[in-house]
């Protein structure tokens, strides 16, 4: 499955990107940020992928210009409660301060919330000292919940409401940046690692 908006492609993730994404998750640029600091090691990050290859987590690999740069993800999603947790990392490091993460986040989250209608509220988890992390998806419209300021890692919460709210003059200004004035284009086909919900948009679409 690939989604394709504002000049981003994301793409599900498959086994023959696992590898690219452990080298860079252990990076140290990349590693600082996170709530698990260790060295992943190649069984383990096998382990870790047959775990969230499935329909209640979807990691899509970030392109942009043709390269590789990150990966985004809606993991644990409860359908009942139409709830899910997201992620993002960025490994090009000189697209950090960019319109770019932005494009990335605005084309999945519109597919979740809006094409998919998976969820209608996401948790993210931020450790406290990545400032740049809690900046960027303030702007978002993620509110810290209560109750957890000695904590190391903070749990975030974004409705849709609030989303529609912030994310709508940013969408503006990347309509403008990229004249991309569609909505997300999704492609795919069945698959047994994908809700009905989401087997049903496929056909359909």
């Amino acid at each position: 499955m690939t989604i394709e908006q504002y000049d981003i492609k994301l793409s599900r993730l498959s086994s023959e990107d696992i590898e690219l994404v452990r080298f860079h998750r252990n990076s140290q640029r990349i590693q600082q940020f996170m709530a698990y600091k260790k060295t992943i090691s190649q069984r383990q990050q096998n382990n870790w992928f047959k775990s969230i290859d499935n329909k209640l987590n979807y990691y899509f690999i970030i392109e942009y210009q043709g390269e590789k740069i990150g990966l985004i993800n809606c993991k644990d999603v409860i359908e009942s409660q139409m709830v899910g947790e997201g992620g993002i990392f960025i490994w090009k490091q000189e697209v950090w301060k960019t319109h770019v993460p932005v494009m990335a986040t605005l084309a999945f989250t519109d597919s979740i919330f809006y094409e998919f209608k998976l969820s209608n509220k996401s948790y993210i988890q931020i450790v406290k000292d990545n400032k740049l992390a809690i900046e960027y998806n303030k702007r978002l419209g993620y509110l810290l919940l209560p109750g957890q300021s000695r904590d190391y890692v903070q749990r975030y919460l974004l409705t849709k409401g609030d989303y529609e709210v912030h994310s709508s003059k940013i969408r503006k200004g990347l309509q403008i940046l990229t004249q991309d004035l569609e909505r997300p284009r999704i492609t795919g086909s069945f698959s047994p690692k994908n809700l009905d919900r989401i087997n049903d948009y496929l056909g359909s679409s």
